[in-house]
């Protein structure tokens, strides 16, 4: 049993020393004619990352809250937890003048964050 296992692996050696230099790379006695599948290149197609401008809907002087309101839940991500309770509970600014804010309401705020 020895001797049959001892002409086998003798064999399967023969066999890798000639066989293609691929092969050989993986000669680590397991899996040793393993080869592994070959990969298709990744299409490379560029698309044009040119700015586009800003929408004409976002150019208007004044906004009012709907508009505010809407553009928030479509287009901003709060980083600091999770997105949904921040977005309720953020206000709607209307306007800045230096340190302070003002909401759709007419309150003052003072900026406490710039």
């Amino acid at each position: 049993m020895i001797k049959n296992t001892q002409t086998l692996l003798k064999q399967a050696t023969n066999q890798l020393l000639f066989a293609k230099p691929s092969l050989r790379a993986f000669s680590g006695g397991l899996n040793q004619f393993y080869i592994p599948n070959q990969q298709e290149p990744v299409k490379f197609t560029p698309k044009s990352n040119k700015p586009k401008g800003i929408s004409r809907k976002y150019s208007s002087d004044d906004w009012n809250l709907e508009e505010v309101t809407k553009a928030t839940e479509e287009h901003v991500v709060y980083t600091w937890g999770a997105t949904d309770p921040s977005r309720k509970a953020a206000m709607a600014i209307k306007r800045g003048e230096g340190i302070y804010l003002y909401d759709y309401s007419g309150n003052k705020y003072v900026d406490m964050t710039s």
